[in-house]
């Protein structure tokens, strides 16, 4: 191991570590990258080569400005969050990278990495079910308690969870990014799998978009043409605000209520520290136009 440096924390890993300032003090540690082996449990499959070219780029000329999170292992380390950062540094040909040393159970190491690229928006759809899964059936937890670590709602961990229980051919087309998950999610009110299939194949031959998606559901779920009860109606609006509700929900990192119907209502935003306040707030600063 090489020479003990002393940084802070970025601000992205912040919400997931204890809160360290830059002048906090704590150690980062110069460690040759052949002694550090990937997470077992890291939830991201696909990485973008042309981003970590970019990524390795940068490193090349200011060198790595936040170090990664790795835990001790009997030979060497196991890297818990910044798997971008080390593949790019092995293209940029470092030899060392700067880590941070921290005690994780297995448990705490799928945790931290699944929400790291939450709160990047790294994971595909899909990753993100297949880790709430993980979660839930080697380490036991709930659906609630999946929630609150990750900031989100329970139905909304539920049905991420429940595109794992679409057909192949449907995830498929999700990890190929030919259809949403907003898309999916409207197919899973079909009754059958050969419900959804036909839909599937109509949204990429129609080129659908999620409303009109969801508009055929409704004509589906409908008992008689022409006999559309206010119930029913209602139902359909639920769909698509339920919907719209967990895509703000996304992109805002935290937990989203709408209240109202089509014409009038009201969102409310959750936040949980200050921290959590500025960065929502810094979202809206720089993105005008991200609705």
């Amino acid at each position: 191991m090489g020479k003990v440096i002393k940084k802070g924390l970025g601000r992205g890993l912040d919400a997931i570590i204890p809160k360290t300032g830059l002048s906090s003090g704590r150690t980062v540690m110069n460690v040759p990258l052949e002694e550090i082996e990937p997470n077992q449990y890291q939830p991201r499959m696909d990485f973008d080569i042309k981003g970590l070219q970019e990524l390795a780029a940068s490193i090349r000329t200011y060198g790595v400005t936040q170090p990664v999170i790795v835990r001790k292992k009997e030979l060497g380390y196991e890297l818990i969050a910044g798997e971008r950062r080390l593949r790019a540094s092995k293209l940029a040909g470092k030899e060392t990278i700067p880590v941070i040393v921290k005690e994780y159970s297995d448990q705490e190491a799928l945790e931290v990495a699944l929400i790291e690229n939450i709160q990047r928006q790294d994971l595909t759809p899909l990753e993100e079910a297949e880790a709430y899964k993980e979660l839930s059936l080697k380490f036991g937890l709930t659906q609630e308690e999946i929630a609150f670590k990750v900031s989100k709602s329970r139905s909304q961990v539920a049905n991420m969870m429940r595109l794992l229980d679409l057909p192949s051919e449907i995830q498929e087309s999700i990890r190929k990014k030919e259809m949403t998950a907003s898309h999916a999610r409207t197919i899973l009110s079909l009754e059958s799998d050969e419900e959804r299939l036909t839909m599937w194949r109509q949204i990429l031959q129609d080129k659908l978009n999620v409303r009109q998606v969801e508009v055929h559901v409704k004509e589906k779920h409908a008992p008689k043409k022409n006999r559309e009860s206010k119930k029913d109606i209602k139902e359909d609006l639920d769909i698509f605000l339920k919907n719209l509700q967990e895509d703000i929900s996304q992109i805002l990192k935290t937990r989203i209520k709408i209240q109202g119907n089509h014409s009038s209502g009201k969102i409310e935003i959750e936040y949980y520290a200050f921290e959590d306040l500025e960065r929502i707030s810094e979202f809206f600063r720089t993105h005008p136009n991200a609705f």
